[in-house]
């Protein structure tokens, strides 16, 4: 599929290729090009690891461009990753391989999007997900600047002419023997330069100059830019800042706005292909997000945590996802939709049971219109599988009910949702 796109104020033939989370595709591309998707590579692993563990990349691999048998042809592969990359007139929608309302759903539950309700969002509105967030962040951002930038107090050290608020008599004594008649203060400064704000403002400079967004978004951030010119540039500091009572309607914009920065990824101009992408890593988030329904629909049954355990006296540890505390259960969430038990994931359920010594372990996974596969018995120990029904006409919500409907069961009952077990399995 082709489109027409401005670049540089000249029309050009942008081709666009679907590419599934997790796979990878052969395409076509010039040394140039290649040379941009492997340093984007490499960009994102590095502003993971400066951005945080929480919502980065840490490895290396999460891009990866690597050359074929065939001259000019080269393999692009790409990890749990959703959104769109870029490079030169190659452009690479990468898709969900889950239903993207469910995901948008599960995202809300991580605090990575804000909540939308089912009548706020319809699946074709989220088959791309990096035209959808900057979509949400300039109208969130549009609804702050309605109600106007907070200001707040902040501390400024400077030199000045006058003494203002406490003076700093060793750097003034500098200042006089070096033949500088300046006086270096710290004081209090009332303006709307606040870490909310350049975070804010930093979101949308990165919406209004990426050229993978639509134009009418790139426009209104642009438009939104005009009342941040006090507003100084962002650092990676500020996004620890919270929302309190004060900036509550800066919730929904804040939350877009984090997502945006910690996406948004872009290479030098490498001769004659310049790379970009918006990227959102999926795993860890639907991780967090799995765990946070489960945490907050099974209150008052178990705690579910997600916990560290060491072996012994040894420094070997264990990390399950789902320590379901006070039910003497261990879960593990798997990004992924089975066909059959995995030999791997089924291993590691056994492993944190064993070491936990719970009779019961479980692999929460995703599929459409299927139960769970049939339990696994390792000995004394069971593994069963519970599904996520990620289907594309099945609102999350009934899935999301429905699914911790089943973990209540598989909690409460000896056998989950009372499937029989069996040694003769298929293994994907």
């Amino acid at each position: 599929m082709s489109i027409r796109s401005k670049r540089f104020g000249l029309a050009c033939s942008v081709t666009v290729l679907r590419l599934r989370e997790a796979r990878f595709i052969a395409v076509s591309l010039t040394s140039y090009e290649a040379n941009a998707l492997n340093q984007l590579g490499r960009e994102m692993s590095t502003r993971g690891g400066l951005l945080g563990d929480d919502f980065g990349f840490s490895e290396p691999s999460v891009l990866r461009c690597t050359s074929s048998s065939s001259p000019g042809v080269y393999t692009v592969e790409v990890d749990n990753v959703v959104g769109t990359i870029r490079v030169g007139e190659k452009q690479f929608l990468i898709e969900p391989k889950i239903s993207s309302n469910h995901l948008v759903h599960i995202l809300g539950r991580a605090k990575i999007l804000p909540r939308l309700r089912a009548d706020q969002i319809s699946v074709s509105d989220v088959n791309d997900l990096s035209q959808l967030l900057p979509a949400w962040f300039a109208m969130a951002l549009s609804r702050v600047l309605q109600q106007g930038l907070v200001r707040d107090y902040r501390t400024v050290r400077a030199n000045l002419d006058a003494v203002r608020g406490t003076l700093h008599p060793i750097p003034t004594a500098d200042n006089y023997y070096s033949g500088r008649a300046a006086f270096e203060c710290a004081y209090d400064e009332f303006d709307d330069d606040t870490a909310l704000n350049r975070v804010l403002k930093g979101a949308a400079l990165a919406v209004a100059r990426n050229p993978i967004f639509g134009d009418a978004v790139r426009a209104n951030a642009r438009r939104c830019l005009y009342h941040f010119d006090s507003v100084s540039d962002w650092s990676v500091i500020d996004l620890r800042a919270t929302v309190d009572r004060q900036t509550s309607h800066y919730a929904d914009a804040v939350l877009l706005a984090r997502a945006i920065l910690r996406s948004e990824y872009r290479s030098i101009d490498l001769g004659a292909a310049q790379g970009f992408c918006f990227l959102v890593p999926t795993a860890q988030a639907v991780e967090d997000g799995i765990r946070m329904i489960l945490a907050e629909e099974l209150r008052g049954l178990c705690s579910v945590e997600k916990r560290r355990f060491n072996l012994g006296e040894t420094p070997v540890s264990i990390h399950p996802d789902l320590w379901l505390r006070g039910m003497n259960r261990v879960a593990d969430v798997k990004y992924k939709v089975y066909s059959g038990w995995s030999h791997s994931d089924a291993y590691q359920a056994v492993a944190y049971a064993s070491a936990l010594r719970c009779p019961r372990a479980a692999v929460l996974s995703f599929g459409e219109n299927r139960p769970g596969l049939p339990d696994l018995p390792f000995g004394e120990i069971t593994v069963s599988n519970i599904v996520w029904d990620a289907s594309p006409e099945r609102l999350p919500e009934t899935s999301s009910t429905d699914f911790t409907a089943s973990c209540r069961r598989w909690l409460e009952n000896n056998t989950s949702d009372n499937r029989p077990t069996t040694s003769d399995v298929s293994f994907a």
